[in-house]
């Protein structure tokens, strides 16, 4: 019973171990939180409000996007598109 509680602390302990140095690894570039509180998206992406694919309610900031349907797009795009993601 005492060697398997010892594995069984042993296999813990280096589960930890491991999740936190992926944990390490990923946020060692993430802001500070105090950044995030002070946060201001930046003014320069356009994002239209649409309430049909016709029609934009309206706009705001400054970059033109655009909408296009999934149909005028070819067909490895929304596939690329999410290998990238």
């Amino acid at each position: 019973m005492a060697q398997f509680l010892r594995i069984l602390l042993s296999l813990l302990l280096g589960a930890v171990s491991i999740l936190s140095y992926i944990l390490r690894g990923y946020s060692h570039d993430l802001p500070d939180s105090r950044q995030l509180t002070n946060y201001e998206p930046s003014p320069s992406v356009t994002s239209p409000l649409v309430f049909t694919l016709v029609t934009a309610a309206c706009e705001y900031t400054t970059e033109k996007r655009v909408v296009t349907p999934l149909a005028v797009l070819p067909l490895q795009f929304p596939k690329a598109f999410l290998s990238l993601q």
